[in-house]
């Protein structure tokens, strides 16, 4: 954990003036965790995919309820997701494959954010996140959504899910689950705004009777 801490503050400083810039890491259960990753544009709060790596849905749903392991959370819809990755300057839907190439930063950032599942329980594959949403076909199986990329000789093959389905009653320790939730942002308290005004009021008036004081000296 502490260096996944240590990967997300590098991460931050590097591309906060950026696209990036939008996405935060949070804590979820305890000091240091990261297991947040925040939009502050949509303020959607969504979960760490290593956190749900290999659960089924069906597990999964019934742990979203009240006393349940992922209380307060709920299943993402493709739409949200899609957007997510947008975040990251990855399209899921009108770039579903790519050439050969060197690793996609991107992704990197993406990965270190959402979770590199796939990194973590296979040599195959270098950086890389897959989740299940809300959405189903007519079938009733979950759509699949991430991207990773697959060694090819000294090169990468980056590649997105776009039309996988997924029975909710499946697991894999490459597919987690894209589990959000909306926060309100915490209003500054009003008293906290007077305080601020009548410093700022206090520092014009000081200024002010000093500069009378040259004046008149």
């Amino acid at each position: 954990m502490k260096a996944r801490a240590l990967s997300h503050l590098a991460i931050g400083v590097l591309f906060s003036q950026n696209i990036y810039a939008s996405i935060v890491s949070n804590d979820w259960q305890s000091n240091g965790d990261n297991l947040i990753s925040r939009d502050t544009i949509t303020q959607l709060e969504w979960l760490d995919l290593t956190e749900t790596n290999g659960l089924t849905f069906d597990y999964v749903s019934n742990q979203l309820g009240v006393g349940g392991e992922f209380e307060g959370w709920r299943y993402a819809t493709s739409t949200e997701v899609v957007e997510l990755w947008n975040n990251f300057n990855i399209d899921l839907v009108s770039t579903p494959y790519h050439n050969t190439g060197p690793v996609n930063n991107d992704l990197i950032i993406a990965t270190s954010f959402l979770g590199n599942i796939l990194n973590e329980y296979s040599t195959v594959y270098s950086y890389g996140a897959l989740g299940i949403t809300s959405d189903t076909n007519a079938a009733n199986q979950l759509l699949r959504l991430g991207s990773f990329n697959i060694h090819v000789t000294s090169n990468y093959y980056e590649t997105t899910e776009q039309g996988n389905y997924w029975d909710s009653s499946r697991e894999s320790l490459t597919t987690g689950s894209y589990l959000v939730r909306h926060v309100t942002p915490v209003p500054i308290p009003a008293a906290i705004w007077l305080f601020f005004s009548g410093i700022i009021g206090l520092a014009a008036l000081t200024k002010r009777q000093s500069g009378n004081f040259i004046n008149n000296y």
